[in-house]
């Protein structure tokens, strides 16, 4: 006898009452103002650029490389 799976049924009808959230039509641009980003420092990526080579040279050294 075949019996009725409810679970997958109750699924289908509430896929079909969900909106359609995949659709761009509601996309806009943001109206938040432009605001000022940091500006990127040499220094600190000398400064991180330099620490690497130093952190790599130590291992090399003390791993005998």
């Amino acid at each position: 006898m075949y019996y009725m799976n409810t679970e997958r049924d109750n699924f289908h009808d509430w896929h079909r009452d969900k909106p359609d959230t995949t659709s761009f039509s509601g996309l806009h641009r943001n109206e938040i103002p432009d605001y000022n980003q940091p500006i990127a420092r040499w220094g600190r990526l000398l400064f991180f650029a330099i620490l690497g080579v130093v952190l790599v040279l130590g291992f090399k050294y003390f791993a005998r490389l």
